[in-house]
């Protein structure tokens, strides 16, 4: 796999754009020292997300609102608090970010959850804080619990934009070289 912003649309010869599964996002394969991609740009505005239709496609509902089995009521019952009233699923995204981001302080030391635990539930309930993990793995499992297909991306940051040559730079870890990205 190689590094590209959002959905790869074209690329160095030799590299493979395939689909992922389940829901068929564009990932871009190969193997290759140094290589180009252009990736599409979503332009969506706040008002696109609040008129998206709440129906969840069947094949992208039976993953994206999983649960655990196990997971403790209290943390259900967090999430209809914090979404009562809101009428979108983006409304419903932007309550729970808020209440995350100001309510949890951000700890790179957060010691780990007891073992057996649930780790949203440690965060939400008992941790000093959390790191992005914690913050992630807490919005997709409230949002889930209120019929919001969610999922957790992990990778890299976007880098900065070099307006000179018209891409984002972003760092490759402990070195300078960067790797452009369109």
């Amino acid at each position: 796999m190689l590094f590209a912003v959002n959905a790869p649309h074209q690329a160095s010869p030799g590299l493979t754009r395939r689909l992922s599964v389940p829901d068929s996002s564009p990932l871009l394969a190969g193997r290759a020292a140094s290589y180009s991609v252009r990736s599409l740009v979503t332009s969506l505005t706040e008002a696109d997300l609040l008129a998206a239709p709440p129906e969840i496609p069947p094949q992208i509902a039976a993953v994206y609102l999983q649960l655990p089995a196990g997971l403790p009521q209290r943390v259900r019952e967090l999430a209809s608090r914090l979404t009562a009233g809101a009428a979108t699923p983006y409304e419903k995204a932007i309550r729970v970010q808020n209440y995350l981001r100001g309510t949890y302080p951000y700890k790179l030391d957060t010691p780990p959850p007891p073992p057996g635990m649930d780790v949203v539930d440690y965060f939400l309930f008992q941790a000093p804080g959390g790191f992005c993990s914690y913050y992630a793995s807490a919005m997709v499992v409230l949002l889930r619990s209120q019929g919001v297909a969610a999922r957790v991306a992990s990778g890299y940051a976007m880098g900065r934009f070099d307006y000179d040559r018209q891409a984002y730079a972003v760092t490759v870890s402990g070195n300078d070289q960067y790797r452009r990205l369109t």
